[in-house]
């Protein structure tokens, strides 16, 4: 997963902080489902998210990404990495219960 993260955010293909962001974007996808069973291929999708927001922190400065492109406008990086995750796999966990 980590070479696909590396792609995704643009990342040179044998960097070890997107392999450490994908980990990391495993665990925490793995523990919020816990027992729920969800597709490969949205699993894919919503740890590939979490992996791209822990990645995208590293550039931020006071929560603040600066893209580092022209045609790019800096953008606020959610403090909840798993936020983008949330809707992609609400369909396998059911609603949030308070």
């Amino acid at each position: 997963m980590g070479v696909t993260l590396a792609a995704y955010v643009q990342a040179p293909a044998n960097d070890a902080y997107a392999t450490q962001c994908a980990a990391e974007a495993a665990a925490m996808v793995a523990t919020h489902l816990g027992e729920v069973t969800v597709p490969p291929a949205v699993l894919e999708r919503a740890v590939l998210e979490v992996g791209a927001e822990l990645f995208h922190r590293r550039q931020s400065r006071n929560g603040i990404a600066d893209m580092q492109g022209l045609d790019m406008a800096p953008m606020r990086i959610a403090r909840d990495p798993l936020k983008a995750a949330y809707d992609i796999l609400r369909p396998y966990t059911g609603p949030a219960l308070a």
